[in-house]
């Protein structure tokens, strides 16, 4: 298995993840060495934080523009149609996620998994730090995401997942609406 993405080239070697940044040709030389050092660098820290209490890859190895990790083997929720049964346990990892301070960057389906009856978090290419806008950003992706995508989910059920692991929750939630209003704003004046 070989992946392209942005970033990174993702291989499954003996079991294990390779992740690689790749060179970006359009950056000056050294400008794209620092950048892909500290973004190799952030991501690993930010997982080996993360899996003190959240279920993500555990980190093998590193180097300089690289990640060894472990390959969970499960299904992208990409992949289901229907969620229903999913979103307390995607609240409770997600809310694990942000007690920790670490907002994901990307939380969309295809950076689930699901396996056996658990819910992993992948792919920390964008994550870093985060503040109460971050994770209510970061859900505001996974809900138009799933809105778009998927049947099935409930708020209310994501919700009382999360906000059993995140104390700040209540904050997040006002964030969020605020972040929801921010956008029909947006929409309404450009019309």
């Amino acid at each position: 298995m070989k992946e392209i993405g942005a970033e990174a080239e993702i291989t499954l070697e003996n079991g294990f993840i390779l992740k690689k940044r790749i060179v970006k040709k359009y950056r000056e030389p050294q400008l794209d060495l620092r950048i892909r050092r500290e973004r190799n660098k952030k991501e690993a820290r930010l997982l080996v934080k993360a899996s003190q209490k959240v279920n993500v890859p555990k980190i093998i190895d590193t180097s300089e523009f690289s990640i060894k990790m472990e390959f969970i083997k499960g299904i992208k929720l990409k992949d289901k149609e229907n969620l229903k049964g999913l979103e307390k346990r995607m609240g409770e990892q997600i809310g694990l996620l942000h007690s920790l301070k670490i907002f994901h960057g990307d939380l969309t389906t295809s950076n689930i998994l699901l396996k056996k009856d658990e819910i992993y978090l992948i792919d920390f290419g964008l994550a870093d730090r985060g503040k109460i806008e971050d994770f209510a950003t970061d859900l505001k992706v996974l809900f138009e995401c799933v809105k778009a995508s998927h049947t099935g989910f409930s708020e209310t059920s994501f919700f009382e997942g999360y906000s059993k692991q995140m104390l700040e929750h209540n904050q997040v939630f006002t964030r969020l609406k605020k972040v929801y209003e921010r956008g029909r704003y947006r929409i309404k004046s450009s019309q």
